[in-house]
């Protein structure tokens, strides 16, 4: 029973609208009103202002290529690329930070493009895949009988946790964010994101970042210094060299075309004529500083003159020739 003139605190703390103890206690004080009793769970609190605890930042070294890999699958993206895919898949070593992206047409491939994944680096590197980590979607759940014939450990980010998974989730937003702006620059639509995203991910992989002192992820993982020479700038115009596709001998020997990224297989470009032909080859000379967005533009605006042209002169012969057809007629 509580004395007269003197209230437990936890009356106070539903009394001021569950406020936090500390509030109420200053409150108290100020207005020299005597209390009793400390802090106790207050169920009503849970119920009602329940919150994310916070998150503690991985102390875990990884100190091996493929210790760890991290799997997430970004997508649908709202714009049919220009290979009609929706969804990309990335692969994060947690060691090299080293960065694999697959584009999928459909979440149901992850299954087999995660299989290509890992013959493609336990050859390249020589070592063999011992974890994954991904959320709980469907996609990756039935990963489990291959991981288990294999002897792979998955690890599941707890359901709606989404911040468990931050390496490749900060990964996406880094891949998207440079590739929309390289787009912007490049005046290109968003059909060609996948090519941007590849080009990004390549780039990123060469990069010097702090946390592997100033080294970057394709020395981390390979031991060899990259090569920066060969880099362009992604959506200019240039000239691939069409010799070996030409049918004749008075072709012309190259065409303008959008530089689109790098090979992946081999030390080529990409590059798309106006007709939307892409042509892979080591041969491009490059006008970094000339994109091809003005003449796409003239060619566009020329369609359109063309267009009006044929719609005035259809108006014209009709409002000429109708009135010798009544005529006619009649």
């Amino acid at each position: 029973m509580l004395k007269p003139g003197n209230s437990a605190i936890q009356l106070w703390h539903v009394r001021l609208g569950h406020y936090n103890y500390n509030t109420v206690k200053t409150v108290l004080q100020n207005s020299d009103i005597q209390f009793n009793g400390c802090k106790q769970f207050c169920d009503a609190c849970v119920f009602g202002k329940a919150t994310q605890l916070p998150f503690k930042d991985s102390t875990t070294a990884y100190n091996s290529p493929l210790q760890l890999i991290y799997i997430d699958i970004w997508g649908p993206a709202p714009i049919l690329s220009s290979t009609g895919a929706r969804y990309y898949i990335s692969f994060l070593d947690a060691f090299s930070k080293y960065t694999w992206l697959y584009i999928l047409h459909s979440k149901s491939q992850a299954l087999s493009t995660f299989k290509q994944f890992k013959s493609l680096v336990e050859n390249q590197i020589g070592k063999r895949l011992q974890a994954i980590q991904t959320d709980n979607a469907k996609e990756f759940l039935c990963f489990k009988t291959f991981l288990h014939e294999h002897g792979i450990h998955h690890r599941l980010t707890c359901a709606y946790t989404h911040e468990q998974n931050g390496a490749i989730e900060r990964k996406h937003r880094h891949v998207i964010d440079i590739g929309l702006t390289i787009l912007v620059v490049a005046s290109l639509p968003l059909k060609f994101s996948v090519e941007a995203f590849h080009a990004v991910v390549h780039i990123i992989h060469i990069l010097s970042t702090s946390v592997f002192y100033n080294n970057n992820s394709y020395e981390t993982l390979f031991g060899i210094k990259p090569d920066y020479a060969h880099l362009k700038h992604f959506g200019c115009a240039c000239y691939p060299l069409l010799h070996p596709y030409n049918k004749n001998k008075f072709n012309f020997r190259s065409t303008c075309c959008v530089f689109l990224g790098y090979s992946l297989q081999n030390k080529r470009y990409i590059c798309l004529s106006n007709t939307g032909k892409l042509y892979v080859s080591r041969h491009v000379v490059f006008k970094e500083k000339y994109f091809l967005t003005l003449f796409l533009s003239i060619t566009s605006m020329s369609l359109l003159i063309l267009w009006i042209f044929f719609l005035i002169l259809l108006l014209f012969l009709c409002s000429y020739l109708l009135p010798l057809i009544t005529l006619y007629l009649f």
